[in-house]
């Protein structure tokens, strides 16, 4: 899905009052959701480019303003830097909050950023030589929705928009009865200029196949 797309599709699906928590670095679905006085709210982000905060703080916003609806934007390599504990708080209290896993099994802002500062990839005739050692996530394959459930929350995967409608009817019908909700969104990777991209390659390396003997 694009980020346009499941960012309109979040606007619809959430309440005018939601309070919005995202963790998505410097691509965020502010241009395409209706924030405003007295209609959504957003608390965050960090001003720095720390990782690992947004399902926590969340679930401090859920606590402070029970009374409203609250959503978690967690990129899916921002989730994998440390928050993956914050769901045993969730599940343990009752803490009722969606959170959307921003799924393109990447670290695009890394990957960009050091693309933009690589000597290679800025010379045109040794640009084929550059190579992303370390964004691309998806081997292994994180099962987000199963690791939600190993936690005892209910979640569900989209990879499309008919899906994501389906998943967020779901989120708030069971976050209304007091539980937390996890959706695994599968989202496009982006480059630089905010282009569709898809990097995979990775560098294949294995210990086990170093040792001298199999211990």
């Amino acid at each position: 899905m694009s980020w346009p797309r499941i960012s309109a599709e979040l606007d619809l699906a959430l309440d005018e009052d939601a309070i919005i928590v995202p963790e998505l670095d410097y691509r965020t679905p502010f241009l395409w959701m209706d924030f405003d006085l007295g209609k959504k709210t957003v608390i965050g982000q960090t001003t720095g480019f720390a990782l690992g905060w947004s399902i926590a703080a969340a679930q401090g916003v859920k606590i402070a303003q029970p009374d409203r609806q609250v959503a978690c934007l967690v990129g899916d390599g921002a989730l994998l830097f440390g928050e993956i504990e914050a769901l045993w708080s969730a599940a343990r209290y009752d803490i009722p909050i969606i959170i959307i896993v921003f799924n393109n099994r990447s670290y695009d802002n890394e990957r960009n950023r050091i693309q933009q500062q690589s000597p290679l990839y800025s010379k045109k005739n040794t640009r084929d030589q550059w190579r992303d050692i370390s964004g691309w996530l998806g081997d292994p394959d994180v099962d987000f929705v199963g690791l939600a459930q190993s936690f005892q929350i209910e979640g569900a995967r989209a990879d499309n928009p008919a899906d994501l409608r389906q998943a967020l009817k779901r989120a708030v019908a069971v976050t209304r009865e007091g539980r937390p909700f996890l959706i695994d969104a599968m989202i496009e990777q982006i480059d630089r200029r905010g282009q569709p991209t898809e990097h995979t390659w990775y560098p294949q390396l294995s210990i086990a196949e170093r040792r001298g003997r199999k211990v």
